[in-house]
């Protein structure tokens, strides 16, 4: 049987955000999703029985950076199947439907995030991505707050953009569409948290923070050279108290083996994008993913 997929409507924005809720669940996220990021012509959709069983987004990413090479690429979100619906290929089908409407649209790449890790098997046997993103990724318990010196200033996302865009020059990295760093700003607020800066003569840091629970913040991008982290973590404890940090912060030297290192996110894109990422010693740097 022929799976057709097409492009939503307006009319399809209460069966998008069934989908949603059966998936991801319901409550804050949905609503500002649908309310600030969603568009119904960057979704892509399969019916059963004339009703949505199968969605993907197809955002603008920005542009893949590394140096003065600048290339524009889009990512997929919420990539949801109904359960009843599910091991029917739908999902690689809505997968490489984007992937055609990424190529008509101009895009050079198109990213992705996988939801688990399982997943990028699947997508590596069923659709054109492969293997790209790594980050390093640690749990931290009980941060001292011994640096009283260090405060760190909340910012718009304009300012954080600034801010990321000079602390990433040198590795490869998404430079991300200021619509996606301000929904990314809606989302951190959301959770009780935001988007933060700190500057000085000796170093620059940025970070996005989420609050968890009350016992646990997840730091979910930290840039800020290494030798300078546990200052700007120290910073971090002292207005989000925890006793469970997660951290996610970029590879600047893929050559080195570490504990924390893990694949975080896929590509589809040509051999000259794909050699531009790998021409660094660090991994590209996915950044938000709004996971």
């Amino acid at each position: 049987m022929q799976i057709i997929t097409r492009q939503s409507k307006i009319e399809d924005i209460p069966a998008l955000r069934h989908i949603w809720r059966s998936v991801f669940g319901g409550g804050s996220e949905e609503k500002l999703f649908f309310s600030h990021y969603s568009d119904p012509k960057n979704c892509i959709l399969i019916e059963s029985n004339n009703n949505p069983a199968s969605m993907g987004y197809l955002l603008p990413a920005g542009n893949i950076t590394n140096g003065a090479d600048s290339i524009p690429c889009a990512m997929i979100f919420a990539l949801a199947t109904l359960p009843e619906h599910r091991s029917k290929g739908y999902a690689s089908e809505i997968v490489k439907s984007l992937v055609r409407t990424s190529h008509n649209r101009g895009y050079s790449a198109i990213i992705l995030c996988p939801s688990d890790d399982s997943l990028f098997e699947y997508y590596v046997r069923n659709t054109e991505f492969q293997e790209m993103f790594y980050i390093h990724e640690k749990v931290i318990s009980n941060i001292p707050t011994y640096d009283t010196r260090i405060e760190l200033s909340e910012t718009t996302p304009e300012n954080y953009n600034e801010m990321r865009k000079n602390l990433l020059r040198d590795i490869p990295y998404i430079d991300m569409d200021i619509q996606g760093i301000k929904y990314q700003y809606q989302l951190s607020r959301l959770f009780r948290g935001g988007m933060f800066i700190y500057e000085c003569s000796n170093f620059s840091a940025c970070a996005v923070v989420e609050r968890i629970s009350d016992e646990s913040v997840f730091i979910k991008e930290l840039l800020v050279s290494q030798s300078f982290e546990s200052n700007i973590l120290s910073a971090i404890a002292a207005s989000f108290p925890a006793t469970k940090y997660i951290l996610r912060t970029p590879v600047y030297n893929k050559l080195i083996p570490m504990p924390g290192v893990r694949r975080f996110g896929m590509i589809a894109a040509s051999g000259d994008v794909l050699a531009l990422l790998k021409s660094s010693s660090a991994f590209p740097w996915y950044g938000l993913a709004f996971d």
